[in-house]
């Protein structure tokens, strides 16, 4: 299944205007960046890339939290222009069976409505 890495923006302040700077083939959204990824990974090996690929940009990156309608709507479109059928986000229950957190901020989830709408 493809995958979609989130870091928070690099903020560059110009005049009274806030830029979000977000690298090459990454996409914008409020205030971080996504990339998604096209290659076939499992959930282990899609984590240990995310961190890798933040790296390269200096910055740290993990599997992408979708905590709300909007940022999943942003992420279902990204989806559609890749033709992916799927991807893996940041989210887990490997602490407690049926306890899902988020892998970027250990906050438990309370947004449950992923995929395509």
């Amino acid at each position: 299944m493809s995958f979609v890495c989130m870091k928070i923006c690099v903020l560059a302040f110009v005049a009274t205007v806030v830029f979000c700077a977000c690298p090459n083939s990454w996409s914008h959204y409020e205030d971080k960046c996504f990339f998604l990824s096209r290659d076939n990974e499992t959930f282990a090996d899609s984590l240990k890339l995310c961190e890798v690929i933040g790296r390269q940009y200096g910055r740290s990156a993990s599997l992408a939290t979708v905590d709300d309608a909007k940022t999943q709507q942003f992420l279902a479109n990204l989806m559609i222009k890749i033709n992916s059928i799927g991807m893996y986000i940041g989210l887990n229950d490997l602490v407690t069976e049926g306890e899902f957190h988020w892998i970027a901020n250990g906050k438990q989830a309370t947004y449950f409505n992923w995929g395509p709408t």
